[in-house]
């Protein structure tokens, strides 16, 4: 929550990842299922990116969920990974 009661989407995207990371470790080292596209969707990832995002997830999966039992770690490894690809760095702000 931000100062005037607003929850911001990098808020609620710590929250999702905080309660979903196993599940959602699983869904990107397969590059696919409910809880990666939930995060797709969370993050505002377009159609024509949704592919991409997919992608990266499951190419950079060792290095965003080296420790799975910290959101933190995912989110800050997560955000990383998208600042470092072109396409979808724009995404990153969300994380």
């Amino acid at each position: 929550c931000s100062q005037d009661g607003v929850v911001t989407s990098a808020w609620k995207t710590a929250m999702f990842i905080d309660g979903n990371k196993a599940q959602l470790a699983r869904d990107a080292a397969s590059g696919q299922g409910e809880t990666l596209d939930a995060l797709a969707a969370l993050l505002k990832i377009e159609a024509q990116d949704k592919a991409a995002f997919v992608s990266l997830t499951k190419a950079h999966h060792a290095e965003i969920f080296a420790s799975v039992d910290s959101a933190d770690t995912i989110a800050t490894q997560l955000k990383a990974a998208l600042q470092s690809d072109a396409r979808l760095a724009k995404y990153a702000e969300a994380v």
